[in-house]
Parts: structure tokens; C-alpha cells; sequence
């Protein structure tokens, strides 16, 4: 299978061997620092990573790729990347939500520590102290139980008090991604990048449980949960010409 992840602004891409009944073994994970400027390494990084383990697009059974809510432009360079790739071989694109992979990633550890589970908030950075966030429950061995928030943008504080009346002021909340890190809410540092390896298990366990049925794909769009600037800024102009009588 076939990772990928752009949404942040770390580009995410990821091969692995899913062998079933959740056991796989990761060939490679590759992540590095590009701000949202991923649309000119991403493919190139994809290529190598199949080149360097003697994989073909032939060989890959999944395409499993983040569809936000993150960085516009980002989520579309990796939608688009995933339905190229998937289109010219024939393969299913699995879209999962690039919330949801930070907070498993962060249960996975958990439940590996031995730790009990704690609802996870995940919270990506939208700038302007915004946050795309959602709060999840997992269970004891790391399986999503409940979402109790579903993705949202909101500014952090406005997040915080959500999370706050979902759980209760008593209930320790783990919380993960660039959003709860750049505004003083994360307690593990480790989960604020997106995981490539994360999206690939997660479509994989799903594929696996749907029976490999191409038709329960889910469609591949994107999760923006807000308008882009450029949306917000074409409605302040319509907005001014309409007050203006023009």
C-alpha cells in the first residue's frame, strides 16, 4: 500500500505491507519540512520510494491518502496525485480523514505503552489562532470508538471549550497535531506531524473489513470544513459591490 499525505506542512509519503487481520511491516516512511509547497516533490518522492523497493504501481493493491481538513492547495495536490495514480493502474484511492490518523497515531502509542485510553483531540493548525480540530474516543486496544466532535474549524479557544463540555473538566484529553502544538494545548509533541503509515493502515484495516469491495470506497473528496480565502475574500467583494447597488 501507498501513503500519502499533504494536507501540512510536512509532506508525508509512506509504503507498506498490510498482511492482514492488522499485522504489517512498513518498507518506508519518508517526511520532510516543505511549509505547502508539496506540489512539486510529491510525485517525485512517490517514485522514488517505489523505485528504491523495486515496487510498481501494479503491485500496489491500495492508495490511501489524507483528504484534510489541512492546507487547500495541499489537500488537493494529494487528491489529485491519488486519483493519477490510481486511475492509470487501476487501483482503489482511499480517502481518510487527516484528523482522525493524527488521533490513531496517538491511541496506537497508547495502547503500545500499555497506557489506558483517553479521548484524543486533534488539531491541526488553520493560522490566526484557528484550528480545524475533533475530538475522538478509542478503545483499549486502539480502535475508534466514538467520534465525539466531528471535524470542525473554530479558533482554538472556541475548540478548547468543546472539548471541555464533550468530556467533562475531570477527563484527561491527549492532544495531538500542529494546531494544539503552535497554541500551547499539545502534551505529546510526537503526533503533530500528519503519518502517511497511519492513513495507509487505517484504509487498509477499512478495505480489509469492507472485503476488499471496490464499490465501499468512499468518495475522494476533500474535507475543508471552512471556506478558502479566496472564497471568503470573493464574498466580502460581492458583499461591498451589492451594498454599493452594483
Amino acid at each position: 500500500m501507498l501513503g500519502i499525505e499533504t494536507g501540512s506542512e510536512h509532506l508525508s509519503v509512506s509504503l507498506v505491507d498490510w498482511r492482514g487481520d492488522g499485522l504489517y511491516q512498513i518498507r518506508e516512511e519518508a517526511l520532510s519540512f516543505r511549509q505547502h509547497r508539496h506540489a512539486d516533490i510529491a510525485l517525485p518522492e512517490v517514485a522514488r520510494i517505489l523505485k528504491a523497493h523495486s515496487v510498481t504501481l501494479a503491485d500496489l493493491s491500495l492508495v490511501a491518502v489524507g483528504r484534510g481538513p489541512g492546507g487547500f492547495t495541499g489537500v488537493r495536490v494529494g487528491l489529485s496525485m491519488a486519483v493519477g495514480l490510481t486511475l492509470s493502474a487501476g487501483l482503489p484511492a482511499w480517502p481518510v480523514c487527516s484528523l482522525l490518523s493524527l488521533a490513531a497515531e496517538a491511541a496506537a502509542a497508547a495502547v503500545a505503552l500499555g497506557q489506558p485510553p483517553r479521548p484524543v483531540a486533534a488539531a491541526i493548525d488553520a493560522r490566526r489562532a484557528e484550528v480545524y480540530g475533533a475530538l475522538f474516543r478509542f478503545s483499549a486496544t486502539g480502535q475508534l470508538e466514538e467520534t465525539l466532535i466531528a471535524p470542525m474549524a473554530a479558533h482554538i479557544d472556541v475548540f478548547d471549550a468543546a472539548v471541555q463540555q464533550a468530556v467533562g473538566l475531570d477527563l484527561p484529553v491527549t492532544w495531538v497535531g500542529s494546531g494544539a502544538l503552535v497554541n500551547g494545548r499539545a502534551n505529546d509533541s510526537r503526533f503533530h506531524m500528519g503519518s502517511a503509515t497511519r492513513h495507509a493502515l487505517l484504509a487498509a484495516a477499512a478495505f480489509e473489513a469492507a472485503g476488499h469491495d471496490v464499490r465501499a470506497v468512499p468518495p475522494l473528496d476533500a474535507a475543508y470544513v471552512k471556506a478558502s480565502e479566496a472564497e471568503i475574500n470573493a464574498e466580502k467583494a460581492l458583499a461591498k459591490r451589492l451594498a454599493m447597488g452594483n
